[in-house]
Parts: C-alpha cells; sequence; structure tokens
C-alpha cells in the first residue's frame, strides 16, 4: 500500500480499520468465529493488528472498534448470549466502549505508542422505514426528525432502542474521561431516501452535525449516486480544504421554557485555501 499510495500515507491521510463489527462476528463470519466475541478478544486481536501496523507504518492512523450499533457499545457478544453478565463483571462493570478506551490508554502509557487514532463506530436509524427507499409522510418524517439522535440530549429514540442516544456528544465525553486525545468517527451510517428530498435533507444535517460535533470521520454506507437528492447534499460540502473544524453551525433558538424542537438548522463553512 504504502508504494501505491505514497502520497497519501505521507500526508496521514490513510485511516486503517482492523476488524469490522466484532460484536457480530459470530453471526457474519461463523464459519471462522462461531463464538460470541468477548471484551478481552476484542482488545486482544485490536492491539495485536494496531502493533504490527504501527511498526510497518506508524504515520497511518488507526480506527476502532467498529462497533455495529446501539447495544454494541455497552456490551459484548458473549454477555449477550449468555445473559450472566460475566463479561460485564471482568470489566468491574463499565461499559464496552468506555472499557476499551480505557484499556487503549493504559496500553499507551505502557508501551509509549498510540494505537487508537479514532474510536469508531456505526449508527443506523432503527425506526421503522427510514433506512430504506420508502417515502411515505411517516418515513419522511422520521427519517428527518431522527437525525437528532446523533446530537440532541432532549431527544429519545423512537425505535426500539427508546433511549436518549446523542450519540456524537457522549462519544466526546466517553474520550474525554476515558481516553482523551482520541478522535471520534462514524464510520458507518445512512438514513435512507437517497432519491427523495427528506433523504437529501437527513444527509444535510447529518454533515453539519458531524462537522459541528467535532466529529474527526464521517462514512455513508454506499455513495450516494450521481443526480441523486442525497448527492446534493455533499455540494454544500465541497471536499477541498474541508475539516470538521472548517464548519460552524448556529441552531435557531426557541422560547425559553418551550418544550419542543427548533425547526430550522443553519449551517455555515469557513472557507479554507486550497
Amino acid at each position: 500500500m504504502k508504494d501505491k499510495f505514497p502520497r497519501l500515507f505521507a500526508e496521514r491521510r490513510i485511516i486503517l480499520a482492523p476488524g469490522n463489527e466484532p460484536m457480530l462476528w459470530h453471526v457474519t463470519h461463523r464459519d471462522v468465529h462461531p463464538e460470541p466475541a468477548t471484551s478481552r478478544e476484542l482488545l486482544e486481536r485490536f492491539v495485536k493488528m494496531a502493533r504490527a501496523i504501527k511498526a510497518a507504518a506508524p504515520e497511518v492512523q488507526i480506527a476502532g472498534p467498529e462497533l455495529w450499533g446501539w447495544p454494541a457499545y455497552f456490551d459484548s457478544a458473549f454477555d449477550k448470549a449468555r445473559r450472566d453478565h460475566a463479561d460485564r463483571r471482568m470489566r468491574g462493570g463499565v461499559d464496552l466502549l468506555p472499557w476499551y478506551l480505557q484499556e487503549l490508554r493504559a496500553e499507551e502509557q505502557r508501551g509509549g505508542t498510540r494505537l487508537l487514532d479514532y474510536v469508531s463506530v456505526h449508527f443506523y436509524p432503527q425506526a421503522q422505514d427510514v433506512f430504506s427507499a420508502a417515502i411515505d409522510l411517516e418515513a419522511t418524517r422520521l427519517r428527518i426528525e431522527t437525525v437528532r439522535s446523533l446530537w440532541d440530549a432532549g431527544y429519545r429514540d423512537p425505535s426500539w432502542i427508546g433511549a436518549r442516544v446523542e450519540l456524537l456528544p457522549r462519544l466526546r465525553r466517553w474520550v474525554t474521561e476515558y481516553y482523551p486525545g482520541t478522535r471520534i468517527a462514524l464510520t458507518e451510517y445512512n438514513w435512507g431516501g437517497e432519491n427523495d428530498v427528506s433523504g437529501a435533507l437527513a444527509l444535510a444535517e447529518i454533515l453539519g452535525v458531524l462537522g459541528r460535533e467535532g466529529a474527526g470521520c464521517g462514512m455513508l454506507l454506499d455513495n450516494a449516486a450521481e443526480g441523486s437528492f442525497a448527492a446534493a447534499a455533499y455540494q454544500l460540502f465541497p471536499q477541498r480544504g474541508w475539516s470538521g473544524r472548517d464548519v460552524l453551525a448556529a441552531r435557531c433558538s426557541t422560547p425559553r421554557g418551550v418544550d419542543r424542537p427548533p425547526r430550522m438548522f443553519l449551517f455555515s463553512r469557513r472557507a479554507t485555501a486550497p
């Protein structure tokens, strides 16, 4: 890879994620990993691969653990399968992702090398028909509304999740407490509706929210097709010179004491030199 993409390596634009959705391996790769993964296996496999990557290419940035969604942020697949909380007891009762950050911070303190540059997770809206091509009134309403699960501490996700997700601020808090200096990354997301204006509005807001909330990386699952409504959202955020630090955002306020979400969000991009 270094021979093929020397400039990308020199500019530290290569991010590698050693292992995808480990808490689903017993489902997606059951032929080679039939048993649900434990917290310790997750950590040990990551450390082994990350050490090898950093030894071969110190300039490469590493992302992990690429957890598939909401339940995996808190519990290992082993605990979900056994339901006896043995793995959680091993972690001292700490949720999985904070524990992972805590252990990698300790690993850096022991070995002197940061192995994790981005804490990375996946998140898909779970409300009915949002992550789909559906464009009925309820699907389009929820497609736009549920973007709030990425940032709004007062918003309860209307799906089976049923919790106040506030994903990006939550990740920031965990990083601050357990492994300062780690950047946050949403490495898989998709709100559906690619060929409808609701998909464009949702994606445009997501891109703005990623910038405002300081995400270092955001990756839409499957590229928006050229000419689609969703692809138009990217035109609001030109790739050249863009970074999370370049995006300024302001939320229209509501009168004090009024318990309803704002109806409008404004995002602006500060121009940077090429």
